[in-house]
């Protein structure tokens, strides 16, 4: 029995019957233009300034910490966490032959690897 409903399913990815067709689908959300001007308004909104350590929950492929690398520049802290290792794997292999030093983990968001007050 499959989810009840489709978001849903994002919970899982790895236990579906084909997970690359998330990730076909965060890459068909991410190309929309309306997508990408609220991101970029998200950003804005968030202050994120040079040096900040900043942790995207449910990174999915990271398209959106590579834009945050760049705003906290080399003293900052960039990591991202998904539950699920098939988009947790997209998301490093994009980085390949790339300097941005972004961090990954598949971790839940309910127990998180990390101190409080890291991010």
């Amino acid at each position: 029995m499959g989810p009840s409903h489709p978001r849903e399913a994002f919970t899982d990815i790895d236990r579906s019957a084909d997970p690359a067709e998330f990730v076909r689908v965060l890459d068909a959300l991410t190309a929309l233009n309306f997508i990408q001007a609220y991101k970029r308004r998200t950003f804005e909104l968030l202050g994120v300034q040079l040096g900040d350590h900043v942790l995207d929950l449910g990174c999915g492929t990271g398209d959106d910490l590579q834009e945050l690398s760049r705003l906290v520049g080399p003293s900052g802290r960039v990591v991202g966490v998904d539950r699920s290792e098939t988009v947790i794997a997209e998301a490093r292999e994009r980085l390949l032959g790339t300097t941005l030093p972004i961090e990954f983990q598949a971790a839940d968001a309910y127990a998180l690897p990390f101190p409080d007050a890291t991010f």
